[in-house]
């Protein structure tokens, strides 16, 4: 009777061996396949920036619009905001930033710019009123009154919009194209920003 007791027994540890032996090669198989997941894993950073008032997220070469937006307004602020003070500044600002195909067209133009402000003693200043995104291409639009003083106080002011196209390469924003003209924005279709 022992003897039959026993081999009950050794059948069943020997079951649950067996049952064991496959619940370790599953759980192995999980651990390979989540470390291969884990590495192939896109890294996305949110972000509350200051002048936003929700998270924003950027992967590795996309961003949300959001995010963007808020690039587009810095780039128009920064270079909408022109004296003869603080062209090397801005300059050094916007460098990193620029994509090789535009990089020495718009350092060309900004020194061009600067040679022309500190040849008339103005500045420029630029105040924006909204911004703008095109749903069908990825133009963002900053639109605002830019005001041209000179030295006698004598003040222009105008509508003026700046386009921009912003890339994200490896989670930093690029410029990669930008237009400014006067009036609103040349829309294919509405969207704000």
């Amino acid at each position: 009777m022992k003897f039959f007791k026993l081999a009950t027994n050794w059948q069943s540890l020997n079951l649950e061996n067996r049952y064991l032996k496959v619940i370790i090669l599953f759980l192995f198989t999980c651990l390979i396949l989540l470390c291969i997941m884990n590495f192939n894993k896109e890294v996305i950073v949110t972000l509350v920036p200051p002048n936003l008032s929700h998270d924003v997220t950027v992967k590795k070469t996309t961003a949300s619009k959001t995010y963007l937006s808020s690039w587009a307004l810095y780039f128009a602020d920064l270079i909408g905001n022109v004296s003869p003070g603080n062209v090397t500044f801005i300059e050094q600002a916007i460098s990193p930033m620029l994509a090789p195909e535009i990089y020495q067209l718009v350092i060309d133009v900004l020194l061009m710019q600067t040679q022309q402000i500190q040849d008339d003693n103005v500045t420029l200043s630029f105040q924006p009123r909204q911004i703008e995104t095109e749903e069908n291409s990825d133009k963002i639009f900053v639109t605002g009154y830019s005001f041209i003083s000179g030295l006698a106080g004598k003040v222009q002011r105008e509508l003026r919009t700046y386009e921009f196209i912003i890339q994200i390469n490896q989670y930093a924003p690029t410029l990669i194209w930008m237009d400014t003209y006067e009036g609103q924005p040349k829309l294919n279709s509405k969207v704000k920003g």
